[in-house]
């Protein structure tokens, strides 16, 4: 009975132990995404980037500016992610980019034939990343254009990202 009782304190004592938990959430805070569009010619170059200015268009809150492609035109489409939540503005990009082997960027149409996408950049295992692209508005008219954040950790120490898996959201 005595070496009960001395179990339970320390049962108790251990268990009330002021062990700091972390709390943090690693996921990205987005509130904002941006679109860069800079008309290019069919092959560009960096340097042509360097000299063009492009139109910034932002979608909050389920709220996005209209976005204008000519027909036949090539573009450079640099997708960013801000995170507008608290007193400074934070661009979560470069995060994306750090943990290019867990992300994909897709982009999506409707009609499916609307753009044209070339992605430009890949993870550090040759996969597509979808944050610097390469699009062509068709001649087909109007359409709409989604823009989807995959967060694909591994799960088990397996790779869970394909960079090939775009038929999600459309």
């Amino acid at each position: 009975m005595k070496h009960l009782g001395l179990l339970l304190f320390l049962i108790s004592v251990l268990s009330c132990s002021r062990n700091n938990i972390d709390v943090s959430d690693d996921n990205e805070g987005i509130t904002t995404v941006q679109l860069t569009v800079v008309p290019v010619s069919e092959s560009f170059s960096d340097n042509e980037l360097e000299t063009k200015s492009g139109t910034n268009y932002f979608w909050r809150e389920g709220k996005g500016d209209l976005v204008q492609l000519d027909k036949n035109q090539n573009y450079y489409l640099q997708i960013s992610y801000l995170n507008e939540s608290g007193l400074n503005v934070s661009d979560e990009t470069e995060e994306i980019e750090k943990e290019s082997d867990a992300h994909l960027v897709l982009i999506k149409s409707t009609p499916e034939d609307f753009i044209n996408v070339k992605f430009l950049d890949k993870d550090s295992k040759g996969r597509k990343l979808g944050l610097k692209n390469k699009i062509k508005g068709s001649n087909k008219g109007g359409g709409n254009l989604r823009v989807i954040l995959l967060h694909q950790p591994p799960v088990h120490g397996k790779d869970v990202k394909d960079g090939i898996n775009e038929n999600i959201g459309s």
